[in-house]
């Protein structure tokens, strides 16, 4: 099967790799290719209606809000995050930024 036979499995392929890569560069010391590449992943994520990435998206925005020292922000995007994992069904997901939000002063502070 190749892709053009499967144009989900293409999509979420590109969104994979966006994903992967605005999470590999949220820890660099400049983080403008990250946010770029988070916006891109929203986008695309909102477009094509996808919850489990429009809420990994939300989850990569509150950690640059965190780092920023933006806790308000960064809670902002974690409680939505949360309910897009839940409305996508992915409550592994939905637990682990629910648990990230009950820590986020620890982590602003990080």
């Amino acid at each position: 099967m190749s892709f053009a036979d499967s144009p989900e499995a293409l999509l979420d392929g590109v969104l994979f790799a966006i994903f992967m890569k605005a999470t590999s560069e949220l820890h660099c010391r400049d983080r403008t290719a990250s946010v770029g590449l988070t916006h891109v992943l929203r986008v695309l994520a909102n477009e094509t209606n996808d919850k489990r990435y429009s809420g990994r998206a939300a989850a990569l925005l509150a950690g640059h809000a965190s780092k920023d020292g933006y806790e308000r922000q960064a809670r902002i995007r974690l409680e939505e995050a949360i309910r897009l994992f839940a409305l996508a069904g992915d409550t592994t997901a939905a637990d682990t930024v629910s648990s990230a939000l009950e820590n986020l002063q620890d982590l602003v502070l990080y």
